[in-house]
């Protein structure tokens, strides 16, 4: 009686099959979902829904702008209203600051889990996939996120190696300083 068994790369492309089979199921059923509903309108008390990514676009603008003249927040889960315009930015400006920190955390996370950093090349996909939304630079006031993490020298080092190439190495902070000491045993 002998027992064949697989190598790792069959092993590793049974995986990767499962994976990819399952991802694309995942696609599929969102396709379908989105079919049937289009783009939905998340604001309270509206719930249209629209086929074209524009119209829906303007719609959402459009629920912004109303709520940005009767000086209400319009971040999810808060919906503050206002009398003056200056408490009204004031209150805008704490929000951008908390998201400014969990981007900051964020950013951290995906570079002290890859212990010699990461190239810049690579950076933004694997930002995507840990986090599972692009680096928003332009709402924070950069023109690209190379200038965003270049101003972030507490956040992240930026180091040019040969061939062109950017090395990124996240600069852990006093909470995240054990996870980078962890990581850099391994």
């Amino acid at each position: 009686m002998c027992t064949e068994y697989k190598s790792r790369k069959e092993l590793d492309d049974e995986d990767w099959d499962r994976y990819s089979k399952k991802q694309k199921d995942i696609l599929k059923r969102k396709r379908a979902k989105f079919e049937a509903e289009g783009y939905k309108c998340k604001t309270e008390d509206c719930g249209k829904s629209f086929t074209d990514f524009n119209e829906w676009q303007i719609h959402v603008t459009k629920h912004q702008d109303d709520l940005k003249a009767a000086m209400i927040c319009n971040q999810p889960k808060c919906g503050q209203k206002f009398d003056n315009r200056r408490a009204y930015n004031e209150h805008n400006e704490s929000h951008k600051k908390e998201l400014k920190l969990r981007i900051m955390n964020s950013i951290r996370a995906v570079l002290l889990y890859n212990k010699h950093g990461l190239l810049f090349d690579v950076f933004e996909s694997e930002f995507r996939g840990m986090i599972g939304k692009p680096l928003p630079f332009k709402f924070l006031g950069y023109d690209s996120v190379y200038d965003l993490l270049v101003d972030w020298p507490e956040v992240v080092e930026v180091t040019h190696v040969g061939g062109g190439q950017t090395l990124l190495i996240g600069v852990p902070d006093k909470k995240t300083q054990h996870i980078a000491k962890m990581v850099g045993n391994q």
